[in-house]
């Protein structure tokens, strides 16, 4: 049974996922066991070097991990994934869920000492949509009126996005969208400082200004990144002093492990083959802490090529992969099987979804009713992957031996 599979490219219907276990990963992350105390410094691991922390700019998690300590949103999300307020002291919507107003903290200053106002935040937005910035999260504002016309260079500015005054603002959107708020909660959403942006241009990416808890205060070559607290946060001083991310280029978590073994990090993420070890650690060195991540990981199928096209063969490769058996022996039962896109613990999480059942024989039968019999006629399947990731490799070749 052997065709492209294709990860990461072109669209997937859920039908298709192969949905190689939601992460339940119980990242299990090892913190040093010392007294509590107030300051000092927390440092902690990146595997991948951010390309930017202008949030505009951003793209993965680990420029994200920044982020999230120097910039603030008009909102953020609490530990249920609920949205709270933060640059935001409250707002409001219209009965029909297409006008939206908010109203500002006052006295929120940047780093660099200016207080944060309307502007910044209707500046902010709007170079998500402009085209000589080409941010690629322009689609969180694809609803708000004016944004297609700001977009093509038909308009000089979104009408969806006005300033009522000094502290308070509205968006409009073309059609109700539920999910509006909470992306406003999204990195790219955070709030910028209109003049330090325009004065440093591209070097905002790498000298960072907002209203978060830590300040940026350097990031040199091969070397971390350190953020510094924000003394006068609006909220309150951060409990941290400082806060250094160390860059592990190559992506192993072994590196970083032995780091973290070493006294150099604060915490660090278990590597698999030495999870047993750790575990069974009785020397009382660390405080183990279970993260159940928001994530889950799948593979994409190819429905644009002959024979996935053929919705039961798809339905026969998902049938036919234990899901089990690889996260029990590849990924050391740290996942949950998922039953569909969502990951649990994330809001519109199905619990009545039954998801694929691994059936080798109900497998064979699609495949022979799809014109496939034992899989003959079928061309070989190709794998594709950008993963370094020796467990990734694992986990391809127990695919490889179902299929």
């Amino acid at each position: 049974m052997r065709h492209r599979v294709n990860r990461g490219k072109r669209r997937l219907r859920w039908g298709s996922l192969i949905g190689c276990c939601a992460i339940l990963f119980l990242y299990l992350t090892a913190e040093s066991l010392s007294a509590p105390r107030r300051g000092g410094i927390y440092r902690r691991a990146l595997s991948q070097p951010p390309q930017s922390l202008d949030p505009a700019r951003a793209t993965t998690t680990f420029a994200g991990t920044v982020i999230h300590q120097v910039f603030d949103g008009l909102v953020e999300f609490d530990n249920e994934l609920g949205v709270r307020p933060a640059l935001a002291k409250f707002w409001n919507a219209s009965p029909d869920g297409r006008v939206w107003t908010f109203q500002l903290r006052r006295g929120v200053r940047f780093h660099h000492g200016r207080e944060m106002v309307a502007d910044d935040v209707v500046y902010s937005f709007t170079r998500l949509l402009d085209p000589n910035y080409r941010s690629p999260w322009s689609w969180l504002f694809k609803r708000v009126l004016g944004a297609d016309a700001f977009r093509i260079g038909r308009a000089d500015q979104v009408a969806g996005f006005e300033i009522l005054d000094r502290y308070s603002l509205r968006i409009t959107l073309t059609e109700p969208y539920a999910p509006f708020v909470h992306q406003l909660g999204m990195t790219a959403a955070k709030i910028v400082p209109r003049d330090e942006v325009e004065r440093l241009g591209a070097a905002f990416g790498r000298q960072p200004v907002g209203t978060g808890p830590f300040r940026f205060s350097a990031w040199q070559p091969n070397g971390p990144i350190r953020l510094q607290a924000y003394e006068t946060y609006f909220e309150q001083r951060p409990y941290l002093d400082q806060i250094h991310f160390r860059i592990f280029s190559s992506g192993q978590l072994s590196d970083a492990w032995r780091a973290f073994e070493q006294g150099e990090l604060e915490e660090a993420k278990i590597p698999i083959r030495e999870r047993q070890r750790v575990l069974q650690d009785q020397t009382s060195r660390y405080r183990f802490v279970e993260k159940a991540l928001l994530a889950t990981l799948f593979l994409l199928l190819d429905v644009q090529s002959e024979p996935l096209q053929n919705p039961k063969v798809r339905q026969a490769i998902n049938y036919a992969i234990d899901r089990e058996t690889i996260n029990r022996d590849v990924r050391q039962n740290r996942f949950r099987t998922a039953k569909g896109i969502l990951p649990l613990g994330m809001p519109g999480y199905n619990f009545n979804l039954d998801g694929y059942a691994y059936d080798v024989e109900r497998a064979k039968r699609l495949l022979a009713e799809a014109g496939y019999p034992d899989g003959k006629g079928l061309s070989p399947l190709e794998l594709w992957t950008s993963s370094k990731s020796e467990t990734v490799r694992k986990e391809h070749a127990a695919i490889k031996r179902y299929l």
